[in-house]
């Protein structure tokens, strides 16, 4: 088998040698010839002579050569008129460099400008491939010039209101959540959650998933023993690629930590030169952790350092290009693409204080400058505002938090995928009929009329489970489906689980402490009880039943219809 590089490495086995075994072409047997360091037997032959660069002639084995002893040829040996200029061998090659992935481009590592030497479609000529939109599709510099999909349009899809992150406030108070931010590997969360919003005081919570395509599990409050008395109002982290060194913000001061696992930090060390003379909330660390912007009121303020292991520069401003009818009395939680070309932020426009993500290009590599910054429209979505972006490279998602009805009262986090090769594709639950979709079309219930026990009632439902609620909005889309003055039951239980569910705590109102579990897992934290419940009844009332009252707590033996819910976690 033989193989033929246009450039002019045509290695044999498809690579180049480590060890040159040869330099010169009378140094290989007759018929051959030194190219890349290897001995060359087959090539695609030139049809004239006059198509070699000066100098040289055609050999009869199909190759442009300068005199046997001459050596590996020229740059312009395999010229054809200057019709393909990527026929021109790179300094690097006719020099004797080596070039493993065969596309002509030698590593930069061996006086080459080849960035990947290890994939033939990445080298400097190469053009920029939008990322696909599938799950674990990597972005790539294609063209080595240090930035991502920077020629592909910013798509977004519908926006996604997402349960199951929710920490419970105290009873009757609305959640307010926002500032999410997800690990590099995608499967842990971090938000900030404020018991009662304008007060100034919020903590941290983590969350965890098993796999991309699942909910993330019950949020646990982040109670590091390095923290103590910073855990009001801390930030949540900011992260480098690895996700180890993070960075927060409490007290308007920036702080520095060591991850050393999901919800453990190491000491807690304040950054010096990194604060401001306002309030920072979130701070946002490059992919490469060499760049840090904080916010500052009406501004963004960055510094940078040149290793890891280096002292941060002294704070400067991130400057805009003049944007007509933009005047931003606050900015805050920037975050920054993989490749540092693109920023989001949120900011409050000047009338109303309706707060908008906008996003803004870099003028050029490691510069302070960007262009005009640009409103997210796209991700409206029927929400009232949307604030606190976050770019996940790894699972190809803006995080944000917004308001709107099928969230949790207050503010809630919200989820949106990104597309960079084209509009992302319309993707909804498949809806049983009769049946109807939530807001997002990723959602269907229905009513399963058949009276039975809640134990039976598990799998009357089918490919899917029992319902559960997380807002005002599902909660009456359910209630729309049970016939008036009659109860339905939910996915929700306390005390004995029934066909290998866990054991819970059995809930009354003497107990008011105490949160019933869903059969699914996710963390039970919303409430709309009937008045005076949940009482547990004789002590026998351990499964969820609603109706146009509300929630109520009922005996599972009660024969009534199940409400179901089939539901897309989205995977993208």
């Amino acid at each position: 088998m033989w193989r033929v590089v246009l450039i002019g490495c045509v290695c044999l086995l498809g690579a180049c040698p480590s060890d040159p075994t040869c330099t010169r072409n009378s140094e290989c047997p007759a018929g051959s010839y030194c190219s890349g360091g290897a001995c060359a037997t087959e090539c695609t032959p030139e049809t004239v002579d006059d198509d070699c660069g000066e100098g040289a002639s055609c050999s009869s084995f199909g190759m442009c050569v300068l005199p046997a002893d001459a050596g590996p040829p020229p740059d312009a040996s395999r010229s054809d008129g200057g019709l393909d200029a990527s026929d021109l061998r790179p300094p690097c090659v006719v020099a004797g460099g080596l070039d493993t992935d065969g596309d002509g481009y030698c590593a930069e590592a061996d006086g080459g400008n080849d960035c990947d030497d290890d994939d033939a479609g990445v080298h400097p000529a190469a053009a920029e491939v939008c990322t696909p939109s599938v799950v674990g599709a990597r972005p790539a510099d294609e063209n080595c010039d240090g930035l991502i999909d920077e020629s592909c349009a910013w798509n977004f899809g519908r926006p996604h209101w997402v349960t199951g992150l929710m920490a419970a406030g105290p009873a009757g108070s609305p959640n307010y959540n926002y500032e999410a931010t997800v690990a590099p590997d995608g499967l842990t969360i971090y938000f900030r959650h404020a018991p009662t919003f304008g007060t100034g005081s919020s903590v941290v919570y983590v969350a965890q998933r098993a796999e991309l395509d699942r909910p993330f599990g019950p949020p646990r409050l982040i109670t590091s023993p390095s923290f103590p008395g910073l855990l009001p109002g801390l930030g949540v982290p900011a992260m480098d690629r690895d996700g180890v060194e993070v960075y927060f913000c409490a007290d308007r001061d920036i702080y520095r930590a060591t991850r050393t696992s999901a919800d453990t930090f190491g000491v807690l060390e304040r950054v010096p030169g990194l604060s401001t003379s306002e309030g920072e909330e979130t701070p946002e660390l490059a992919n490469d952790g060499l760049e840090i912007i904080v916010p500052s009121g009406r501004r963004l303020l960055r510094a940078t350092r040149e290793t890891r292991s280096d002292a941060w520069s002294a704070l400067e401003p991130v400057t805009f290009a003049p944007s007509p009818g933009l005047d931003f009395p606050q900015m805050n939680t920037p975050s920054l693409t993989p490749d540092g070309q693109t920023l989001f932020f949120y900011a409050s426009a000047a009338v109303g204080f309706h707060y908008r993500i906008y996003r803004a290009e870099r003028t050029a590599p490691g510069s302070s400058a960007f262009g005009s910054p640009i409103e997210m429209n796209a991700l409206d979505g029927g929400v009232i505002e949307y604030f606190t972006p976050h770019i996940s490279a790894s699972t190809r998602e803006m995080w944000y938090a917004a308001s709107g009805g099928w969230s949790v009262s207050g503010y809630g986090i919200w989820r949106a995928e990104i597309c960079r090769d084209g509009p992302c594709p319309t993707r909804e639950v498949e809806c049983l009929t009769p049946g109807v979709f939530s807001d997002d079309r990723l959602h269907c219930y229905s009513l399963a009329s058949s009276p039975q026990t809640w134990g039976n009632a598990l799998s009357s439902c089918g490919t899917g489970h029992l319902a559960t609620v997380h807002s005002n909005a599902e909660r009456d889309t359910l209630i729309s489906l049970v016939p008036a003055g009659t109860y339905a039951w939910l996915g929700g239980y306390d005390g004995p689980g029934l066909g290998g569910l866990p054991d819970v705590p059995q809930c009354s109102q003497a107990n008011p402490g105490c949160l019933f579990a869903w059969v699914t897992g996710e963390p039970f934290t919303y409430i709309s009880w009937r008045l005076a419940q949940p009482d547990n009844n004789l002590g026998l009332e351990d499964a969820l039943e609603l109706g146009a009252a509300g929630m109520n707590d009922q005996p599972g033996s009660a024969p009534l219809s199940a409400l179901c819910e089939r539901e897309l976690w989205p995977t993208w």
